[in-house]
């Protein structure tokens, strides 16, 4: 697993990004409501999760970036 250096490019990140941001959203006082909440915790898993892959590598992705720019 290597660090992404291109991680801004990647598609994941700004998922991940966006799912957290709608996931704090929802645990404001604000939303009172418990499927709401379930939901917003939902995101703020799945925002990490993709967060996370955004800003990291495994060889095959980074093997492909490498090639990519080769060409």
């Amino acid at each position: 697993m290597h660090i992404n250096r291109y991680f801004y490019r990647a598609g994941d990140f700004w998922a991940g990004l966006v799912a957290l941001i709608v996931g704090f959203g929802g645990l404001l006082p604000i939303a009172t409501d418990f499927f709401y909440w379930i939901f917003s915790v939902a995101l703020l898993m799945v925002g990490i999760y993709e967060l996370f892959r955004g800003l990291t590598n495994n060889q095959s992705t980074a093997d492909k970036e490498r090639k990519k720019h080769d060409v």
